[in-house]
This record gives structure tokens, C-alpha cells and sequence, in this order.
């Protein structure tokens, strides 16, 4: 048995997975006010798996930000509750059990490996599109995570090729300018949108409406289609992957797997086949399923 858990500011998720992959366990709760709170949620749900299921492998936790090496303290501008704490230390003094955390990206890379047959792909990027933007590296079965915890930190590499405009007044969380996550998450294809019509509207909806032919919706979808296009060229243009998996809420536009190839030729000098793009996504109905899946596996695929 594996266990894997996901933290975000809005609901954590734990799940007990067996040897064929599928969830025998699965519990979720809204996160305390407080880290120690945090830390006792944890601690009462993952001892009660320990006494009902043989869990000998450590726990796998995915993150909103990166675990950095030299102090293992947690880098995160999307998660405040466990930014600057040493969050894999103390979930393993307070369980007696061995404990691993990785990026969303990270695990993400990883479920495409353990679920997918992927035999035939030695070098994976995955990318999480979502609130917040991050990717993973698996290269012959084994997790990248660099001597800083940072590989795979897609999102807060500066956009490439940007136009003039694009750079002005565009602050990203981190407090930089011109990161690719303020352009290409949930609230990057809203703010967009935004700008054109004056009107707030959710990422979701300007999918659903750009479906329906509305032009405004279509055109803020053209334009965060060519800026992923960008930042992977980057990506094959540095590790040339066999494989790249897109998951996360901007997965579920079937479009982005036909359109942002097509712009490929634009960007990245050689050819480059569009079959190498493609969704990661399953059939389960829990939203965290894949999160949860690469980080009960992490135990497998980290160094």
C-alpha cells in the first residue's frame, strides 16, 4: 500500500492506493487556520491510515511550491499556511514514518509514469496548468528535482518572445514582471479577458464560451494558446522530451492539444511531431486523483 497526499489553501486530500492503482482510501478536509492545526489534521487522518492499512512505504506529499534542499523548508507564493516551514520534517516527527514532498508539477510527472505505459518514453515533462503553474521531469524513471528542489519550476521562467505590450503592468505573484504563470494559469486566461471586455469572467467560462464561437472568448484563447506554445519551446528547445503531458483545469480544452503545435514551427528550429503533446487526465471524479496518484508514488521514481 502507498499513500499520497495533496495540500492547498483551499482543501487537502489524502488517499490509500494499492498495488493495481486504485483508491481504498480516500478522505478530504478543509485546511485549518493555523499551521500546527494543519500539522494535527494531518497527523490524526494519515496515523488512523498506518493502523488500518500496511503502509510501509513513505508518505508522499504534493505541494503549491518546492521543498528547498539546504533548509527543508517549503518555497510557496500560493500556500502561506506552510511557506517557510519545515513541513516533511515535522509530519515525520509526529508519525515515526518516512515522509517525501514534491512539487504539483512533480507529482504530476510522476502519475504520468506509474499510470500511463510510458515504457517507451525515457524523458517526461509534465505540466500542471492551473491556479498556480508548475511542471515535472522524469527521465529514465527517476524524479528530477535538482540539488535545490527547483526542476521543473516552469512557471516562474520569464515568457519568451514577448511583445512590447505584453510585459506592461503585467506583476506576477512572485513579484517579478513577466513570468510565465501570470500569463497561462486560471487567472492569467481571465485577466486577459478582462483587459478586452472589461468584464471579470472565469477561466472555465471563457473555455465554454470560445466553444460557442464568441470572439472575445476566442481570442484571449488564441492568445494564451501561443504563450504555452512559447514557454514549451523553451522546454524542448533545453530537454527535448519524448513526451509531454498537460493536466490541471486548462487540460480539459481539447483545442490546446491541436493549436499550440501548429505554433511550434514559429519557435523551435527543428520539426517537431504535435503527437508528443498530449492530455493527462482519467476517468476518476476525485479533481486531486493524479496529484494524489504521482505523490503516493513518489517513493518510487524520487531520488
Amino acid at each position: 500500500m502507498k499513500c499520497g497526499i495533496r495540500l492547498s489553501p483551499c482543501e487537502n486530500s489524502i488517499a490509500v492506493i494499492n498495488h493495481d492503482g486504485d483508491f481504498v482510501y480516500s478522505f478530504s478536509f478543509k485546511p485549518a487556520d493555523t499551521y500546527s492545526e494543519l500539522l494535527f489534521q494531518l497527523e490524526s487522518t494519515l496515523k488512523h491510515c498506518l493502523d488500518k492499512y500496511d503502509i510501509l512505504l513513505p508518505f508522499g506529499v504534493s505541494v503549491k511550491g518546492h521543498e528547498t534542499t539546504s533548509t527543508g523548508m517549503i518555497a510557496s507564493l500560493h500556500h502561506p499556511l506552510i511557506a517557510q516551514k519545515t513541513l516533511r520534517r515535522d509530519l515525520q516527527a509526529a508519525l515515526n514514518h518516512s515522509v517525501i514532498v514534491a512539487s504539483d508539477g512533480q507529482c504530476l510527472a510522476v502519475a504520468a509514469r506509474s499510470v500511463l505505459q510510458l515504457d517507451n518514453k525515457p524523458t517526461i515533462f509534465a505540466l500542471s496548468l492551473d491556479q498556480s503553474v508548475c511542471g515535472g521531469i522524469i527521465v529514465y524513471d527517476k524524479l528530477l528535482s535538482g540539488p535545490h528542489g527547483l526542476a521543473g519550476d516552469w512557471g516562474h521562467l520569464s515568457l519568451p518572445w514577448p511583445a512590447d505590450y505584453e510585459l506592461e503592468g503585467r506583476k506576477c505573484v512572485c513579484g517579478r514582471t513577466g513570468c510565465i504563470e501570470h500569463f497561462v494559469s486560471l487567472e492569467g486566461l481571465s485577466h486577459d479577458y478582462e483587459l478586452l471586455t472589461g468584464k471579470k469572467l472565469t477561466a472555465e467560462n471563457i473555455i465554454k464560451q470560445a466553444e460557442t464561437g464568441d470572439i472575445v472568448a476566442e481570442s484571449a484563447m488564441q492568445v494564451i494558446e501561443d504563450r504555452i506554445s512559447r514557454g514549451l519551446a523553451m522546454v524542448i528547445g533545453l530537454l527535448d522530451p519524448d513526451i509531454i503531458l498537460i493536466g490541471g483545469i486548462l487540460a480539459k480544452s481539447e483545442r490546446l492539444f491541436t493549436n499550440i503545435p501548429r505554433k511550434w514551427p514559429w519557435y523551435i528550429r527543428s520539426s517537431v511531431n504535435s503527437d508528443i503533446l498530449v492530455p493527462l487526465r482519467t476517468s476518476n471524479p476525485c479533481p486531486d486523483h493524479l496529484y494524489l496518484h504521482g505523490a503516493a508514488h513518489l517513493c518510487c521514481y524520487a531520488k
